[in-house]
């Protein structure tokens, strides 16, 4: 039987190491964290005390039992009035306020480093010579060109009003112009940035004529 609700983990050697979460399936949710524990893929806190003080040192409760849609603002209110010393994010259902130490980043970065990237699969002959051939020929008709055009200014409109009133705060200004200061772009970089920008265009260019 599901149950949807509040649970906590606490510590028998320590009893002030509590743990508090909420999960639709509170029982599920307690052998997910298990088998976390037991493959050491845990978060720290809980699984440092884990590995020192063994499975038996915790015990699982369940505090209340209320409405998946209500989770979140009850878990709130637990982490709020109980400030559960094994809780890492000090909001429900949310990573702000945390930070990565730098140990952390070192070992993610560590351990993406020669992985090999996925690559997509390169279309066969055929394939493409089917898609050209279903293309050929192919021509938007005036409806659909009418729709094109209005969804195209619409678009622009909407730009143009989100923008307007958008001013960017003095001290975050006051950064960007120290950051570019003596900096300068190489020859070779104004002359790729030159040609991504005539590609851009041209593109553009040829869009409008074919609508």
């Amino acid at each position: 039987m599901e149950i949807s609700g509040i649970y906590q983990i606490q510590s028998k050697i320590k009893p002030e190491r509590i743990y508090i979460g909420s999960s639709v399936d509170v029982y599920s949710r307690w052998g997910v964290h298990l088998k976390r524990l037991k493959n050491k893929k845990h978060q720290r806190k809980l699984q440092n005390h884990y590995n020192k003080y063994g499975k038996d040192d915790l015990e699982f409760f369940i505090l209340c039992c209320c409405s998946e849609l209500g989770l979140d603002k009850i878990e709130q209110q637990y982490i709020d009035t109980l400030n559960p010393w094994f809780n890492i994010c000090p909001v429900a259902y949310s990573t702000r306020g945390t930070t990565q130490s730098i140990e952390s980043n070192l070992k993610r970065s560590l351990a993406l480093t020669g992985r090999p990237q996925k690559k997509r699969g390169k279309l066969s002959a055929e394939l493409i010579s089917m898609r050209v051939k279903a293309r050929a020929g192919y021509r938007h008709s005036e409806e659909t060109k009418q729709k094109m055009r209005e969804a195209a200014l619409n678009r622009t409109d909407k730009q143009v009003a989100w923008n307007k009133g958008i001013k960017t705060p003095d001290d975050v200004r006051d950064k960007l112009r120290i950051s570019h200061l003596g900096i300068t772009q190489s020859i070779e970089t104004r002359r790729k940035r030159s040609l991504s920008l005539k590609t851009a265009h041209a593109k553009r260019k040829m869009l409008l004529k074919e609508i």
